[in-house]
């Protein structure tokens, strides 16, 4: 991963050119800690930033569905100039809350920012969202003016672990 293009999204200027950042690679790699970090750096520019999960924010969405709530849900999202999205790919969604995930991500394309971590390829994005159709549609709304950042290694919780801590609780 190029350090320098990594740290060029630490001015925040990404944020006000709508690019989406996705971090991709194995669990325990430190897409999180990047993450936050890019979060960090767009709150102290001055933008305002939502962090969710990619499960939390899926329960949100359905949850203000079954509310009558969705438009207005969809709305306080749109405040945000920089949405990041956790752990997208670790849990699969039922096609109801892939589409509403969808209706937010392509309410932002080309207005507004999101940062994605994953820990799938785009091509297995289909094991998350059930309908093909829309698992293209929405890795291309996010790939089309992105900065992909591709991660590898061995997880860093596993590598700490194998120095010989005993676990807790042992």
């Amino acid at each position: 991963m190029p350090k320098a293009k990594l740290l060029a999204l630490l001015d925040g200027r990404f944020v006000s050119d709508n690019i989406n950042p996705i971090l991709v690679g194995p669990t325990g790699v430190g897409k999180t800690h990047v993450l936050t970090a890019i979060g960090l750096a767009a709150c102290t520019a001055g933008y305002r930033v939502l962090f969710t999960t990619a499960a939390e924010l899926c329960m949100n969405l359905i949850t203000a569905k079954r509310e009558d709530r969705l438009k207005q849900r969809l709305a306080n999202y749109e405040r945000y100039q920089l949405i990041l999205i956790d752990e997208l790919g670790y849990v699969p969604f039922e096609k109801e809350a892939t589409d509403l995930l969808y209706q937010v991500i392509a309410q932002r394309y080309e207005r507004a920012s999101i940062a994605v971590t994953t820990n799938l390829a785009f091509t297995d994005w289909t094991q998350v969202f059930p309908d093909p159709m829309t698992a293209s549609v929405v890795v291309d709304r996010l790939v089309h003016h992105s900065m992909i950042f591709e991660f590898s290694g061995e997880s860093h919780r596993l590598r700490t672990r194998k120095g010989g801590r005993p676990p807790k609780g042992a």
